[in-house]
């Protein structure tokens, strides 16, 4: 932290965040069923659904209906889709940073995670953080280390398991409760950091399910209440959101794709590819009352 911020200095930072979740029983794969996978059995599309409950009876639901691509089930997604993020917005700030919670990862998972997305983040900016007040104080940095100019963010890119109102960076793991960011901890955010000159808004964009749904099927929830605090457009959705894409060849081999398979010591396998997902992240259509498509909030 630099002792004075000097006057009319601004540069700017892009942020991706990654979620963890502890409950990965719908994408963690045994050895023998990734080897099947990585052969060619595809898993269905709602293995990799950032809702968790929904996954579950969606999964029974399509475990009957063969798919003729590879759409591999694996609980890596938020870890790629933010190096995949990094990638693809990270151009917009003279900084790039990716931060991500540690909880339910392996020590293997997370150094692949970090080799990935030190390719693409600016050099110190990798943060592993347990708990949404780490976040927090990320955000609300005033400066860069080293630097004397004052610190904006143009953009930030969530990736996480969502419920109506809630971002759950942690969902049902042990911490959960700590990873969980709500109203009130959006309300801790400093609107400073988003404040942009020539009136341009910073913009923040949540990939987590059901950001925009306001718990009774309509537009609302977090995000007006995000975007309101920081003065930012916020861009979420009423439904829910799938990951299925990010390890998602289009037909190809695992080899001509580039995925790995990364050994966690407890007889399984998850899939990760070294420049992070393959695909972004898509709309799905439930709960089918609520609005479709990405509003945005300002």
């Amino acid at each position: 932290m630099t002792d004075k911020i000097t006057e009319k200095c601004v540069k700017y930072d892009y942020i991706t965040v990654a979620g963890t979740s502890e409950y990965f029983n719908l994408w963690r794969q045994t050895k023998s069923i990734a080897q099947d996978i990585l052969e060619g059995y595809p898993l269905p599309p709602g293995t990799q659904m950032a809702d968790p409950k929904f996954a579950r009876e969606y999964r029974e639901e399509q475990r009957r209906l063969m798919r003729t691509t590879y759409d591999f089930g694996n609980k890596m997604m938020f870890l790629a889709q933010g190096v995949r993020a990094l990638r693809e917005y990270g151009a917009v700030g003279n900084f790039r940073t990716f931060i991500y919670f540690t909880t339910g990862y392996t020590k293997l998972q997370r150094q692949e995670a970090e080799k990935a997305a030190a390719k693409y983040a600016s050099p110190d900016r990798i943060f592993p953080i347990s708990t949404v007040g780490e976040l927090i104080t990320l955000i609300n940095d005033a400066t860069f280390p080293g630097e004397t100019c004052e610190r904006k963010i143009k953009r930030i890119d969530l990736f996480c398991h969502g419920l109506p109102k809630k971002l759950e960076f942690g969902y049902k793991g042990d911490m959960k409760d700590k990873q969980r960011l709500e109203k009130k901890q959006a309300r801790k955010l400093d609107p400073a950091r988003f404040e942009l000159p020539h009136k341009l808004k910073a913009d923040i964009f949540s990939w987590a399910c059901q950001t925009g749904n306001d718990d009774e099927n309509n537009w609302g929830g977090l995000a007006p209440t995000l975007a309101k605090h920081t003065q930012t457009r916020v861009h979420a959705y009423a439904r829910r959101t799938l990951y299925s894409k990010s390890f998602h060849t289009g037909g190809k081999s695992e080899s001509e794709a580039g995925l790995v398979r990364l050994d966690d010591g407890k007889e399984n396998i998850v899939i990760w590819h070294p420049d992070g997902a393959l695909g972004g992240v898509t709309e799905g259509n439930t709960p089918a009352s609520a609005p479709s498509g990405r509003r945005v909030f300002e």
